[in-house]
């Protein structure tokens, strides 16, 4: 469960300890790093720590901010071979379950490759590197003040964040790549995380966008997932009947998938962020005074 701000909390307050919260499930996750959905857990974490930290930019500063922001983004990275192998498979199995064929050979060659990823990992002792990195941004956040935080510093992140990720609806719109897709897939998960800190008790206009942004973000995570898969067939699968025939289901779901994204973020980046704005700090003041 996520942690969100209580209804009479000061909003530094809240922002500060739920920041805690997740950096300290990061934390705990990592003291078991053989276990794949431990590591998804804390990749989850770190999202939200962004996410949040994001939000409330203005009123962290411009250095504290840019040190904390900079451990957050390499903290993840050593994680991202065990992560990349758990949703390859996934994608693989979920993507030729309802096809004919058993894919022995194929799902074997990936099997390889996922196995060599975490060896690496292990060697590498990723776990460690991204523990590290935390501590640090732990350290920064016993520091940070931010008792003066109003709704005006959390409204400007908020606008923020909807407006990069119209720009980022844009670009992918114009050149729908894997990496285009993927920036815009993290300007999705910083809203809807921002957007659940800010309160559990969101009326339906609000509580409608936050679950259209997480329908968004799923979509672009099972694409993101596919390219994955596609590149990782490239590069470490002997070419053969298998390899053709999974190559062309992935291309399919990727064009049903991009087709689907593009209907869904049409309808969610149609307001301007003022209007957002507007939305979101008539439910949250009307939450806070009930």
């Amino acid at each position: 469960m996520s942690a969100r701000m209580k209804r009479k909390e000061p909003p530094g307050r809240a922002t500060r300890r739920v920041l805690r919260v997740h950096l300290n499930k990061a934390l705990a996750g990592l003291r078991n790093p053989e276990q794949p959905e431990a590591i998804h857990k804390v990749r989850r974490e770190i999202k939200m720590l962004r996410a949040i930290l994001r939000l409330v930019r203005t009123a962290v500063g411009r250095k504290k901010y840019r040190t904390m922001a900079a451990a957050l983004r390499l903290a993840p990275r050593p994680l991202a071979a065990q992560r990349d192998a758990r949703v390859i498979s996934r994608a693989f199995e979920t993507l030729v379950q309802p096809a004919a064929g058993p894919f022995r050979t194929l799902r074997r060659q990936l099997l390889a490759a996922s196995l060599q990823a975490k060896h690496k990992s292990r060697d590498f002792d990723s776990a460690s590197v991204t523990s590290d990195l935390l501590r640090k941004v732990r350290s920064e956040l016993l520091s940070l003040r931010l008792k003066r935080l109003k709704w005006r510093e959390l409204r400007q992140g908020l606008e923020a964040s909807h407006g990069r990720g119209r720009e980022a609806f844009q670009e992918a719109t114009r050149a729908p790549t894997t990496e285009s897709l993927h920036q815009w897939r993290k300007r999705v998960k910083d809203l809807g995380c921002q957007l659940d800190f800010l309160s559990n008790a969101w009326p339906a206009k609000t509580r409608a966008r936050l679950v259209a942004l997480e329908q968004l973000g799923e979509k672009l995570g099972e694409e993101h997932d596919l390219a994955l898969l596609e590149k990782c067939m490239y590069e470490r699968c002997e070419s053969g009947p298998e390899t053709i025939r999974v190559q062309e289901l992935v291309q399919t779901r990727r064009r049903q998938l991009r087709a689907s994204l593009r209907r869904l973020g049409a309808r969610l980046y149609t307001a301007p962020a003022s209007a957002v704005g507007d939305q979101v700090e008539a439910d949250w003041k009307r939450w806070r005074e009930s």
